[in-house]
């Protein structure tokens, strides 16, 4: 019976499974090494940012608390002086015979001298009357917290110094704010005082300065904003557009930290929210500061790391592809030259042996072979004499 060719099996040579499985162990070897370095150089880069983030905002924090700290001493200093302004007003009201619309407020202006504004308050937390008109007809109302401080101290009697904060309309000015009720309980006045020995000590004054000479030492924050508890910026008052509104509010009302993730841009947005609030006073001073963090620098770092181990994986797979083959080359070729001489036999040369080898395994081979080949040749001479002599027997 024929036997059939094997062409449908494809038979490989053993250089090619040497190859195959060197290239398979490399790139398993090259592969536990990227993954564990590519994870431990990221676990490495987040812990770093996670404590230079944290170190930030702890300056950041201090800073801003030693500052209002500062500011509230300045602040104090004045407190005499708006009392005073104060009682003028209580006189003067008295004199109207309670009644605001008919109070001289111009020249009670006139009397305390440059930089003071009068305004008057009413039970609805609306100011129906001013010397300063851009904040006429202001309604508290629409800042709850506020609204509820003056309801509180309407109800009282004394004098109520605020803080230095920015004025709500106008051109945005800061002022240093008093307040005190009137004694029918009906209406509160408020002094407000603007004015060159105000704009040093404001809250705001350097506000912006100070973050930045704090993040100016962490290579990944991308930039920044200070923003008041009323949701505006420190340094032009104005609001910022969505979705840092949104965020910006989320951290207002719940007076605690926002951190928003935008892996499309490579950005850790946080609300970093400082307390400063103080209930002795109706403004509250907080600020909220939004730190952009940047993780482009983190993401360039761990791609250049996988391109490095990529082309180490490269090479490690062309040495050793050309290490597989010397080495199959090395142990091919004494099986090559035993297949050469054993088919030099096979083919009828029995005085043919297989050479000499380096190799120990090798050279027991051939010496078997070689010994095989001397037995079939001593009992093929014995047949061939059995053959003649039975030959000459029958003759």
């Amino acid at each position: 019976m024929e036997q059939k060719p094997q062409d449908k099996k494809k038979i490989r040579s053993f250089s090619f499974y040497l190859m195959f499985s060197m290239i398979i162990l490399i790139l398993c070897i090259v592969g536990f090494l990227t993954i564990n370095d590519y994870l431990y150089t990221k676990d490495n880069f987040d812990r770093e940012l996670h404590l230079l983030q944290v170190q930030t905002e702890q300056n950041i924090r201090g800073a801003l608390l030693y500052k209002d700290a500062t500011v509230n001493i300045f602040d104090d200093v004045l407190n005499g002086k708006m009392k005073s302004g104060l009682v003028l007003l209580v006189n003067e009201y008295e004199r109207a015979g309670r009644d605001p619309a008919h109070m001289d407020l111009s020249s009670i202006q006139a009397e305390l001298g440059t930089g003071y504004d009068i305004y008057i308050i009413d039970e609805s937390g609306i100011i129906i009357s001013t010397t300063y008109n851009p904040e006429l007809g202001t309604d508290f109302r629409t800042i709850p917290y506020f609204y509820e401080y003056l309801t509180r101290i309407r109800n009282q009697d004394g004098f109520f110094p605020d803080h230095v904060v920015r004025e709500l309309k106008g051109a945005g000015k800061y002022r240093k704010y008093a307040y005190m009720p009137t004694p029918d309980h009906k209406y509160i006045l408020e002094l407000g005082l603007s004015g060159q020995d105000i704009t040093p000590m404001s809250p705001d004054a350097d506000d912006r300065g100070m973050v930045e000479r704090i993040t100016a030492v962490n290579p990944y924050i991308e930039r920044f904003s200070v923003y008041n508890s009323m949701g505006r910026r420190t340094s032009d008052n104005t609001l910022p557009e969505e979705p840092a509104l949104t965020s910006l509010s989320d951290a207002i009302r719940n007076r605690s930290n926002v951190e928003i993730a935008d892996p499309a841009h490579a950005r850790i947005i946080r609300y970093v929210f400082v307390e400063m609030r103080d209930d002795r006073y109706g403004s509250d001073t907080s600020r909220i500061v939004e730190i952009i963090y940047s993780t482009r620098m983190i993401d360039d770092a761990l791609a250049r790391l996988l391109l490095f181990h990529l082309l180490v994986a490269v090479f490690a797979i062309v040495l050793g592809c050309l290490l597989a083959l010397f080495i199959s080359r090395r142990i091919t070729r004494p099986v090559q030259e035993i297949v050469s001489d054993a088919d030099s036999i096979a083919h009828g040369n029995l005085d043919h042996h297989i050479r000499a080898m380096e190799n120990s395994e090798f050279a027991i081979l051939g010496t078997s072979i070689n010994a095989m080949v001397d037995s079939l040749n001593s009992a093929s001479r014995k047949a061939k004499d059995d053959a003649i002599f039975q030959k000459e027997m029958i003759t």
